[in-house]
């Protein structure tokens, strides 16, 4: 499967949009999990993330632009993740959960961790687009599933789904750049594949989330 040409000019913009989304993002689940005392990203997608972008950042390999979006995405996630570690332990209602909490969360991290720098090796992932598709897969699939746990929308956005909707769409075209400009080995089958079932889950998050809110009687687009 040949991945899609973009212009010189799109090039250049669709990182730029997809750096702003996914700051957009993390700024507001700070915002929303400091006000709702909640925390905006599912545990083990937040583990994962703030590996991911500590590999990226710091790694020799990874080009300085790749590197600085990296670690502007890295200080906001370690906002969210403040937030969970201030908050986290309340959203869980089983005893051990909240016993084991902080060991589970330091063990989530060297799974992470392990596992990220194994990936990056084996499949020669320089840039981290190929992992990058399976830690927002991972995100999109467990943000509709923690709206149903709490059968709430606290700590979530109707903001929060469109710009992660937003930057999962200018990934998966980013992929489609890399390929063509520098790394031939993203494999463009599975970066389209993971992507349909990634923007599905947006949009059923982007569901889920208007249905609590209609059934609570919330005003989605002034919750921000």
């Amino acid at each position: 499967m040949e991945p899609v040409h973009f212009s010189p000019l799109a090039q250049q913009v669709i990182p730029f949009l997809g750096l702003l989304c996914w700051s957009a993002v993390y700024g507001l689940m700070v915002w929303r999990g400091i006000k709702d005392r909640s925390f905006g990203m599912p545990l083990t997608a937040l583990c994962v993330n703030v590996v991911w972008e500590t590999v990226f950042t710091f790694s020799d390999g990874t080009p300085p632009v790749f590197r600085g979006a990296n670690g502007v995405w890295l200080a906001l996630d370690l906002a969210v993740f403040g937030t969970l570690l201030k908050f986290g332990r309340e959203d869980y209602a089983e005893p051990l959960l909240r016993e084991i909490f902080y060991p589970l969360i330091a063990f989530v991290l060297l799974l992470a961790a392990v596992a990220v720098v194994a990936f990056r090796a084996a499949f020669q992932d320089i840039f981290g687009g190929i992992s990058a598709t399976l830690t927002t897969l991972l995100l999109s699939a467990q943000l509709p599933a923690m709206l149903v746990r709490r059968n709430s929308v606290r700590g979530q956005s109707l903001y929060i789904g469109i710009f992660v909707l937003l930057g999962d769409l200018a990934g998966w075209a980013m992929n489609h750049i890399a390929k063509v400009a520098s790394q031939p080995n993203i494999p463009i089958l599975w970066v389209n594949a993971a992507n349909v079932c990634i923007i599905a889950a947006n949009v059923l998050y982007l569901a889920l989330y208007w249905r609590i809110c209609r059934r609570d009687g919330v005003n989605p687009w002034r919750r921000l």
